[in-house]
């Protein structure tokens, strides 16, 4: 079984967090019934352990696939996963997390939903923003901790992120699972 680091797990309840504790990139399916699960921190070819009987949802980012590999449009897309100090995140294609899903659970595994939610995902890009500029606390505990640079450095990240969603470049995936007992 994969052990998750905290950061890759959501939580309803942020009362007691810093914003330290989590992902500077937000969860769009945050309305959920379900556990959910961001892929995008996962080395390729890691898909976590389900349990047979669990439901979740699993979220990655993915460059568009109209983006030929070596262009300018998809080298400009790549920035945000680059520079990004934490955690390292890797956009993958929808057709490999399919894959991956399929091989590391077989037959078990059934697909209940598949949802490009980049729209959403760009609004809360937006939100994330807004809140690392606007709120004194959150700017003033990014700042003290990883200092002026790296604060500056993740506003220019999640701003140039919610662009390349808006341009259609970078998509969000949501895919909703189940693990059958047989």
């Amino acid at each position: 079984m994969l052990e998750l680091p905290g950061w890759l797990h959501h939580s309803m309840s942020t009362a007691n967090s810093t914003p330290l504790d989590q992902s500077p990139r937000p969860f769009t399916s945050a309305l959920t019934l379900f556990p959910l699960l961001c892929l995008d921190c996962l080395p390729h070819g890691t898909v976590p352990s389900l349990y047979p009987g669990c439901k979740t949802t699993l979220e990655f980012t993915a460059f568009s696939p109209s983006l030929r590999v070596l262009s300018t449009a998809r080298i400009i897309s790549a920035i945000p996963f680059m520079m990004s100090e934490r955690p390292r995140r890797r956009p993958r294609p929808l057709v490999s997390v399919l894959k991956q899903l399929s091989a590391s659970h077989g037959p078990n595994m059934v697909i209940e939903s598949l949802s490009n939610v980049s729209v959403d995902y760009e609004h809360a890009l937006r939100h994330v923003y807004k809140s690392l500029s606007g709120e004194q606390k959150i700017r003033e505990t990014w700042v003290k901790i990883l200092g002026i640079k790296a604060w500056r450095r993740e506003m220019f990240l999640v701003a140039l992120e919610a662009a390349l969603v808006r341009r259609g470049w970078i998509e969000r995936w949501a895919v909703q699972v189940r693990v059958t007992t047989e």
